[in-house]
């Protein structure tokens, strides 16, 4: 439950901070946030994502994990009965009459398993077992399914629903619109459309696909065409991606680079709602003297980025400043506004910059370091961060960070053997995509006969015949560049190699695995 709506209006401003790149302040908000509202399916939804951006697949599926639970979409009774029938329907106590008839159901002729499924209906009914009793009435419509019985199967779902406590339960919905599909005539059809319309009204995803399937096979082309484009709308809200005209508004809200924002899609100029989100669209085009006409003189990151392409870097430095000060927090995108401000006042009187408020360096000192502490850190994090150190007369720390910054522009990130590979995770019964780092490293051989890889160094957790896998993967690639670049056997057998693979939640598996893991290895050893 929401306890204060307004905690939730800078959502759509934590999006855009991760869509321009500010990954590691868009996390820090949203836990903020995760701090004073628990529970709340957007947030949680947020939160998921962004760590799954981040790499930080544990704390993604986590997030995932409870979303589900809290998913009014998560068909847990139809899950549970799956359950039974895969576990073994006599391995416990709880439930007795569904445990029955399960156990019923598991060889024909079906007959007694629907008899024992409408006893069971009615004396869970007459013991207020309600939870029970529809387990037995979605049992029961199953069986009929696997029988062939597809209309004796909508009679039982349609009794279930004339109670008015299951009239609109999603799994008694999900099921029934299956097998109105199932049928395929006319009729069954457009009760399979209304269904899956109502469905996919709730937020159901997955319902959006089907329907446009069956409206195509009863020949509404138009219903398809806008169902098809609510599923787009749907599924970039689930991706918490923004649209154009959500982004401006946003960026009117939270700062963020204008050369960022051109990254991306925007409204033009003209169909931007008012003078400043106007000007931030033309800032973004570089229509620096347009923009700086229309933004308000109370826009000050905004004003100090057109000031700063005009040539103005004194009166940039002092817009950003008050911008700094307004926050009143860290703020990673206007404390390197800050410091470009810093740096090109310096190289315009070739000279030290005027002083800043010491609140504001202190500020932007704080938000920054926090940036330059992620792994890996941004090169252009830590040369902002130098700029500001510099400023506040730590020379020897600014330093430093510009060798940091040198050598992350050397060897940026990912480094040779890293692969982003697509897996599936089993999330309470359901299929769940993810990404994650496939990792080859070369190692030191220390005595060890080199052009190996050392069973010690394959790290995750591994499926049932995986290792044995990434070892045959492994000789395949090595002999194929040692075929195609026989100048460079001695470089490849002058070290030993290992893989991490970074998904540890559950094993990893199946054929799909060997191709990243062909290709980490590929690029580790070239």
């Amino acid at each position: 439950m929401r306890e204060d709506p307004t905690i939730f209006d800078d959502l759509d401003e934590i999006r855009l901070l991760a869509e321009a790149g500010f990954l590691t302040q868009a996390r820090l908000l949203v836990r903020e946030r995760m701090s004073q509202v628990r529970d709340d399916p957007e947030l949680l939804g947020l939160k998921a994502q962004l760590d799954h951006r981040a790499g930080a697949i544990s704390d993604a599926v986590d997030g995932w994990r409870r979303l589900h639970e809290l998913s009014p979409h998560s068909h847990a009774a139809l899950w549970r009965i799956a359950t039974l029938r895969h576990e073994g329907a006599d391995r416990g106590t709880d439930l007795p009459l569904l445990r029955r008839a399960v156990k019923l159901a598991a060889e024909p002729p079906h007959d007694r398993a629907i008899a024992a499924c409408v006893e069971g209906e009615a004396l869970a009914l007459s013991a207020g077992d309600v939870e029970q009793a529809k387990l037995l009435f979605l049992l029961e419509a199953m069986v009929h399914e696997m029988a062939g019985r597809l209309a004796h199967a909508t009679r039982a779902l349609e009794r279930l629903g004339a109670d008015r406590r299951f009239a609109h339960d999603v799994d008694r919905l999900a099921l029934l619109a299956r097998i109105e599909e199932r049928k395929g005539d006319g009729g069954s059809l457009r009760a399979a459309a209304r269904v899956l319309s109502f469905l996919a009204s709730t937020g159901k995803l997955s319902a959006h696909p089907r329907l446009v399937a069956v409206l195509r096979a009863i020949g509404d082309d138009g219903g398809a065409t806008r169902a098809e484009r609510d599923f787009e709308e749907a599924f970039e809200r689930r991706m918490q991606w923004l649209d154009p005209q959500a982004r401006v508004a946003a960026a009117a809200r939270r700062f963020v680079p204008p050369e960022r924002l051109a990254a991306l899609e925007l409204p033009s100029p003209e169909e931007a709602a008012d003078g400043l989100q106007r000007g931030i669209a033309l800032l973004a085009e570089r229509r620096t003297d347009e923009a700086l006409d229309l933004l308000p003189e109370d826009a000050h990151p905004w004003r100090a980025c057109a000031l700063l392409e005009a040539g103005s870097p004194d009166a940039a430095l002092e817009a950003a400043t008050r911008a700094v000060l307004e926050a009143g927090r860290p703020d990673e995108p206007l404390a390197r506004l800050l410091a470009a401000c810093i740096r090109a006042s310096a190289n315009a009187t070739c000279r030290r910059a005027r002083n800043v408020p010491e609140q504001a360096l202190r500020l932007s000192l704080d938000s920054l370091r926090c940036a330059a502490s992620a792994a890996p850190p941004g090169a252009d994090a830590l040369r902002c961060l130098a700029v500001l150190e510099a400023h506040a007369g730590r020379d020897d720390v600014a330093s430093h960070l510009r060798e940091r910054a040198d050598a992350l522009h050397e060897r940026p990130w990912p480094p040779p053997g890293v692969v982003r590979a697509a897996a599936v995770l089993a999330l309470n019964g359901k299929a769940k995509g993810l990404v994650h780092d496939v990792i080859a490293r070369r190692l030191p051989t220390d005595g060890v006969r080199g052009g190996r890889l050392l069973d010690h160094e394959i790290h995750g957790e591994l499926g049932e015949g995986v290792r044995e896998q990434i070892r045959r993967t492994f000789a395949a690639v090595r002999e194929s560049l040692c075929a195609r670049f026989p100048e460079r056997v001695a470089e490849f057998d002058s070290w030993c190699y290992g893989l991490h693979l970074t998904k540890e939640d559950e094993p990893s598996g199946g054929p799909s695995l060997g191709l990243p893991v062909a290709a980490a290895f590929a690029s580790c050893l070239l």
